[in-house]
């Protein structure tokens, strides 16, 4: 499903497994986004590239 409107910081909330899923990875139910772990922008800030990629911030469900 294409994104219909600008994500904003903490509009899609991840699962806590995603915190283990690989470096990048995609979901089938969003087709237009990529997901990056944290050591990965990180390094992306640290080199530069980061300014090259509308980055934003998921939040994490919380289970109880």
């Amino acid at each position: 499903m294409p994104l219909t409107r600008a994500i904003e910081d903490d509009d899609i909330v991840v699962a806590p497994n995603a915190l283990e899923s690989p470096a990048l990875w995609r979901d089938p139910a969003l087709s237009d986004a990529t997901f990056l772990n944290g050591e990965v922008v990180a390094a992306m800030r640290e080199n530069g590239t980061a300014k090259f990629w509308n980055l934003k911030r998921c939040r994490v469900l919380r289970l109880n």
